[in-house]
């Protein structure tokens, strides 16, 4: 979430936030965030298409930064990884929407990814 959210700041998006983590060689997790982060970015217009449609009180500017950056992964994570439980990443991302954002935006992140999910049916 941090490498989508620096992008969405204007940042250097892998290079510059991603040259500062620093993974542990065996860490599993790092090809897995990094392929996520890419396919955020190569999908950001129909990501945004996504959000919009899915987001009936907010327009897509009137979402902030970090609660986007909570949704594009999200929206990734369900489209891209199917070997992923649709829970585990409304969970996830709910919990990062409740420590990185208010707890009305907790809730709309619930409300379009559970929104999402209803409209793509996927089991």
């Amino acid at each position: 979430m941090q490498l989508v959210y620096e992008m969405l700041l204007g940042g250097g998006g892998d290079e510059t936030l991603n040259d500062l983590i620093e993974y542990p060689p065996d860490d599993p997790d790092a090809p897995y965030a990094e392929a996520l982060a890419h396919g955020v970015r190569a999908r950001l217009p129909q990501l945004d298409q996504v959000l919009s449609s899915r987001s009936e009180s907010r327009a897509l500017e009137r979402i902030p930064a970090v609660v986007r950056a909570i949704l594009y992964v999200a929206l990734e994570e369900l489209d891209a990884q199917p070997d992923v439980p649709d829970s585990v990443v409304i969970n996830e991302a709910v919990q990062l929407a409740h420590q990185y954002a208010e707890e009305i935006d907790a809730k709309f992140v619930n409300g379009v990814l559970g929104s999402h999910l209803r409209e793509t049916k996927r089991t």
